[in-house]
């Protein structure tokens, strides 16, 4: 792990930029004299390198001054939650307002203005102000995390090297095994962050190129990515490691919702293998309310909005009335709500977080990189949202089956031509569910796994 560090660039903006402590105190863009003026109670800050204040003109940025003036006022709030035994501060321009703008990292070390959020999940808010010294003490603090970091990463991919797989390239599970062997060799003389961070990127390189070369014999057993992900089950919040449009999701039941939002909510995968890929989520949307969502259901004009996607490739979530059932699952505060047929669907995110325990509204979407090294942008989004329409989402899963799979049983996908009522009606997940299919032709299932008549069938 590196630490981030505040700096000032030549053209008068802010950005963060990772190094390790010796690093920053050589460089004095990294380096800030801190002031207070009892006169107002507010701080100001100069970067030593250029001697430019901080200052606020409809964002966050330097600008220079020979005295400080009222633009360069900010407050400092102390954070709740220690970071290695600190707390980190809010920098906030001073206004009549519950929500100011405050100093906000973002991505690919660009610094921003954001509404000032007192939640602990707000961590690109908070900024540690240290002492060189204390950055010394902070950095060896951090060796020891990154130490760790990469000791559990080369375990976790010797765990994914193990999953049953053919080899596309000569030698290429011998290459992953000195690659590792060898890199921990080098982990055993390492004293700093930075040591071991390089050689993390090291491991995840090997990865790359290891998944990029092989394939999953079975599509039940592939290569589970998961732990790529951040914050993929939402189990203190719906925020961190994802990046939302159109607002955060409430939260609750562990698990989140967009209620009658369009939105988009992601995050973005650097540097993966080349290779098939899927998508899972426990997701579906109401769209409507729950009194009139099952006759459009089951005369095949619903509409569902939200999707799942990787990339450009989307699959829609499933409807809530798609895995209703015969008996309440919830039956606290805002209780199941009871179909015109009997069964049942979830109507509060406590009582979805029931449904998705027992595995129902599990939605996929499956998406090929074809190039070694590339991007995934993985996430659910929704791209209208009328009155009552809500989507609900929860514990996401990336899968990893690398080349496509022959020869084993699955079906490819079939071809739209083929007759139509080959593939209406009842149809099976993996899991054994029924799932009743109302579209005219089989390309118009969700991207997936189904038992059809007996065989396996991907569609992509």
């Amino acid at each position: 792990m590196h630490s981030a560090y505040l700096v000032e660039t030549s053209a008068h903006a802010l950005q963060w930029k990772t190094m390790d402590a010796e690093e920053a105190v050589e460089d004095d863009a990294a380096a800030w004299y801190l002031t207070f003026t009892p006169g107002n109670q507010y701080y100001q800050l100069r970067n030593a390198a250029t001697g430019y204040y901080m200052t606020y003109s409809g964002g966050i940025k330097t600008v220079r001054h020979t005295t400080p003036t009222s633009a360069d006022n900010f407050h400092l709030m102390r954070g709740r939650v220690n970071v290695e035994g600190h707390r980190g501060y809010y920098i906030i321009h001073p206004e009549s307002s519950g929500n100011p703008p405050t100093l906000n990292a973002t991505a690919s070390g660009k610094t921003g203005t954001a509404a000032w959020s007192i939640s602990n999940s707000a961590t690109t808010q908070r900024w540690l102000i240290l002492t060189a010294q204390e950055a010394e003490q902070f950095d060896n603090g951090n060796a020891d995390i990154a130490k760790k970091d990469l000791k559990d990463l080369i375990a976790q991919i010797r765990e994914l090297a193990e999953t049953p797989h053919n080899e596309n390239a000569e030698d290429v599970d011998a290459t992953l095994t000195s690659a590792l062997d060898n890199i921990e060799t080098q982990a055993a003389t390492c004293t700093k962050g930075k040591e071991f961070n390089a050689l993390a990127e090291q491991v995840r390189n090997a990865a790359v190129i290891f998944l990029s070369n092989v394939s999953a014999i079975d599509t039940e057993h592939p290569f589970d990515l998961t732990f790529m992900l951040e914050n993929p089950d939402f189990d203190s919040d719906a925020t961190t490691g994802w990046t939302s449009t159109n607002g955060n999701p409430n939260y609750g039941g562990k698990a989140a919702e967009f209620y009658e939002r369009t939105f988009d909510f992601y995050q973005v995968l650097d540097n993966m293998p080349k290779g098939n890929y899927e998508l899972r989520a426990y997701a579906f949307q109401r769209p409507g309310a729950y009194g009139s969502v099952l006759a459009p259901y089951n005369n095949g004009t619903a509409k569902v909005t939200s999707s799942l996607y990787i990339n450009n490739k989307t699959a829609t979530v499933k409807h809530i009335c798609d895995d209703r059932q015969p008996s309440a699952l919830y039956t606290g505060d805002g209780y199941d709500q009871k179909l015109s047929d009997g069964t049942y669907i979830p109507n509060t995110m406590n009582g979805a977080a029931k449904y998705f325990a027992k595995g129902l509204y599990d939605s996929s979407v499956s998406a090929e990189l074809t190039t070694v090294g590339g991007t995934l942008r993985v996430g659910i989004k929704c791209t209208s949202a009328p009155s009552w329409y809500w989507t609900m989402f929860d514990h996401f899963r990336l899968h990893f089956y690398g080349k496509e799979l022959e020869g084993d049983g699955i079906r490819p996908t079939p071809d739209p031509s083929r007759d139509e009522g080959e593939w209406a009606g009842t149809l099976y997940d993996l899991s054994g569910r029924k799932i009743i299919h109302h579209q005219s032709s089989d390309h118009q299932l969700p991207h997936g796994i189904y038992i059809i008549n007996g065989k396996k069938v991907v569609v992509r």
